[in-house]
């Protein structure tokens, strides 16, 4: 493994510092791939975060012209295409930019290493001089502070760390979120003894798995070095070689129970049993009571309740059920869906709209009977 730090503009007397005390700067980009190698930049976003506190009102946000389409697979995400962009700097100037933005400050992202491989081929491309900060990835720390979390992506660790997202795939918008997240991040670290910037730099390096997935996939390659295909699939697991896309490919929206099936709170649990039974589902979602807060009630909630006895029919749900109702954006990928649920160890999920509101229920027996259905379909 050769995780390594390239030639830095960060002054090397800041290591011993308390990271409270230094300049930082949360970066993200949005591009028109996931190719560090031949992808080209179109937007960066960037915060500077001080006293372990973001400053939003000290931010960059730029538009970038990448000298070539944007697929329309990228704009789908971003929501940026070629017009959007026409009239933007070209990469040189938008580089120039970031660096005088940045200055002497420590870089923080999610997957940081990243926005740093492609702004490095960037620069190389278009012969800007590039020396790239001292980065901390905020993917790489969440998974030193807790080895066992599945999910680490951004919507992952706001869930975890109480941030909220307001605005999603877009540079500024990701790179605040990011900033955020690593603001609630700094207390666990100090826990865990890693309070200066050289403590967090060695405290990252502590993911070997999630390192070498980065460096397979080019993040520490210097621009024009020959990417090595074999060396990188023989350092798969054999289970990865040839891996299921479906969950990488299908979102929540795709699979869910849609609408919900409702029950008022004070439904008795045989009512709500016979609701189960006649739609054929495991779980129904239990309206709002009077105060807030609804819930969700299963069929082995059911179950366990008649198990104490017959006097349990006439009992209101709303004495058995599950509150709050754990729920993520339907657009959410299942992967990422069956991280949170492998958390929280749930086995079921509610799914929202646009607006908020409930708009289905994601379960594994669905996702197991679309995933059965696809494979009878090829």
């Amino acid at each position: 493994m050769t995780y390594k730090r390239h030639q830095a503009t960060t002054p090397a007397h800041l290591a011993a510092m308390p990271l409270v005390a230094l300049d930082l700067v949360a970066l993200d980009t949005e591009t028109t791939g996931l190719d560090v190698r031949n992808d080209r930049i179109v937007q960066i976003g960037a915060v500077r975060m001080r006293g372990g506190e973001p400053d939003a009102g000290d931010a960059l946000d730029l538009m970038v012209n990448p000298g070539i389409a944007i697929p329309p697979a990228s704009t789908r995400i971003h929501h940026l295409g070629d017009a959007d962009v026409a009239s933007a700097p070209l990469t040189p100037e938008g580089l120039a930019r970031l660096v005088g933005f940045i200055g002497g400050a420590v870089v923080v992202g999610h997957n940081i290493h990243f926005d740093m491989a492609i702004l490095r081929h960037e620069a190389a491309r278009h012969g800007v001089e590039w020396r790239a900060p001292r980065a901390l990835d905020v993917a790489l720390l969440a998974a030193a502070l807790a080895p066992g979390q599945i999910d680490n992506s951004i919507e992952a660790l706001a869930l975890t760390y109480w941030v909220e997202i307001t605005v999603r795939h877009t540079a500024p918008g990701d790179a605040l979120v990011t900033v955020r997240i690593f603001a609630a991040m700094l207390g666990r670290l100090r826990q865990r003894g890693a309070r200066s910037l050289a403590e967090v730099e060695a405290f990252q390096r502590r993911p070997h798995a999630l390192i070498e997935q980065q460096e397979t996939a080019g993040w520490f390659a210097e621009p024009g070095a020959r990417p090595d295909f074999r060396a990188a699939a023989d350092a798969l697991p054999n289970a990865q070689r040839a891996i299921d896309s479906f969950i990488y490919r299908h979102r929540l929206a795709d699979v869910m129970g849609a609408p919900p099936i409702t029950v008022a709170p004070e439904a008795t649990l045989q009512e709500t049993a016979s609701v189960m039974r006649q739609h054929g589902i495991g779980c129904v979602v239990v309206e709002p009571l009077a105060d807030g807060g609804g819930g969700f009630v299963t069929e082995r909630d059911v179950l366990y309740a008649f198990a104490g006895g017959a006097e349990a029919a006439g009992r209101p749900v709303r004495e058995v059920m599950s509150s709050p109702v754990i729920a993520a954006p339907e657009q959410t990928f299942l992967y990422r869906a069956l991280g949170l649920m492998a958390r929280r160890g749930l086995r079921y999920l509610a799914a929202t709209g646009p607006d908020g509101a409930i708009s289905g229920v994601f379960t594994l027996r669905s996702l197991l009977q679309e995933r059965a259905l696809a494979t009878l379909s090829l």
